[in-house]
């Protein structure tokens, strides 16, 4: 951000510009995909633990 600051008043702006939205879009997709992947391992751990009743587990 320091570089774009220091390019004229136009180009430093539109620099500016296209690397916050490029910053907003990773953190937009890395957000979906953790949701995604998040989702899938509890899918995945209902599906894997529907056998098992509650309370049936062996305490030591």
């Amino acid at each position: 951000m320091a570089r774009a600051h220091a390019l004229t008043e136009p180009g430093g702006a539109s620099v500016l510009l296209a690397a916050r939205e490029a910053f907003l879009h990773g953190v937009h997709v890395t957000a979906a995909i953790a949701a995604i992947a998040a989702l899938t391992i509890s899918v995945v751990a209902m599906v894997r633990l529907r056998h098992i009743p509650p309370g049936t587990l062996e305490q030591d």
